[in-house]
């Protein structure tokens, strides 16, 4: 396993020796431009559901790479997590007396396999409380794209279970309020444009019935959206995304978050141009809109699926 921090020791990114990885972040007092900051007991573990992606996203680094896949069981992801976890503690002790939250945002997409993320989720779970790794549970983050596989009803029916076994584990006291499970739903196009950049996805008016589905004490939907120059930002595309957000139901219990694109010299997509007039105008009409800037740019571990440059060593 090959083990990369950063200077302040905040974001470690570890390479697994069968390729996949598992980043590691503790929360900061300031806010770093995204959500950063504002609860301060806890750490985030983003984990890779398998090694590459067999979704193909236009604008991952693992396609343009062209990056080898193959699924990994259950035993193998909660094995590298936990080999992750292990050692963070023992740089960061102080690791041992805050939450813990598990976050699928790594390589893979979750949704693939529903049942082998919630198994590996529970396994992992135990096994760190067991053996004193952390304090309890913060929560749980599911990015997906909905791939093409997901079934009818299935994240659902997952986070059912999920909110079944959570009762077994100690809970943040700063989140007993709120669901622990957050389910980020990668968008980046309204019409065409998504199927294009996201060939190998549900539709997005299937996709946007799935996340109909889901009431807010189950989960919370956040929106993962960027801006990208020529492709998806100009008047009629902002147009939609207004538009589209308007139909989501629960109010308050959505978010959308606008992630900035961390451009590299082999990408051939860079960020809008049109960035902050188009933020301005989103916040007019959607005033809670999130603008994330995730920190660990340093070591490739920043919103990682969108960082093409050559691998580090």
């Amino acid at each position: 396993m090959e083990i990369y921090r950063t200077e302040d020791g905040k974001v470690t990114k570890y390479v697994h020796d069968d390729g996949s990885e598992t980043s590691i972040k503790h929360a900061i007092a300031e806010d770093c431009g995204g959500n950063y900051g504002k609860v301060t007991n806890k750490f985030n573990v983003f984990i890779s559901s398998s090694v590459g992606c067999p979704i193909k996203c236009k604008f991952c680094y693992l396609t343009m790479k062209k990056f080898p896949f193959r699924n990994l069981e259950s035993a193998e992801i909660v094995s590298n997590v936990i080999d992750a976890i292990e050692d963070q503690v023992k740089v960061y002790p102080e690791l041992k007396e805050k939450y813990v939250k598990l976050s699928w945002m790594g390589m893979g997409d979750p949704c693939i396999n529903f049942m082998k993320t919630i198994d590996s989720t529970d396994m992992i779970i135990r096994y760190i409380i067991k053996q004193k790794l952390c304090k309890g549970i913060d929560g749980i983050d599911i990015g997906t794209t909905m791939p093409l596989t997901t079934d009818k009803g299935s994240i659902l029916y997952g986070l059912e279970l999920f909110n079944v076994f959570m009762l077994d584990f100690p809970r943040n006291p700063l989140r007993t309020a709120i669901s622990p499970f957050r389910i980020f739903y990668s968008l980046h196009g309204t019409t065409s444009i998504r199927k294009d950049l996201i060939p190998k996805s549900m539709d997005l008016a299937d996709a946007w019935m799935e996340l109909h589905t889901i009431p807010p004490n189950q989960a919370k939907v956040i929106i993962h959206h960027m801006l990208l120059n020529g492709i998806n930002d100009s008047d009629h595309d902002i147009k939609d995304l207004l538009k589209l957000m308007k139909h989501l139901t629960y109010k308050n219990d959505h978010q959308l978050r606008i992630l900035r694109y961390n451009s590299c010299t082999n990408s051939p997509y860079v960020e809008s141009t049109r960035f902050h007039e188009i933020i301005k105008q989103i916040h007019n009409n959607i005033p809670d809109v999130k603008v994330q800037a995730s920190p660990g740019s340093e070591v490739k571990a920043s919103c990682g699926m969108f960082l093409l440059g050559d691998s580090i060593g």
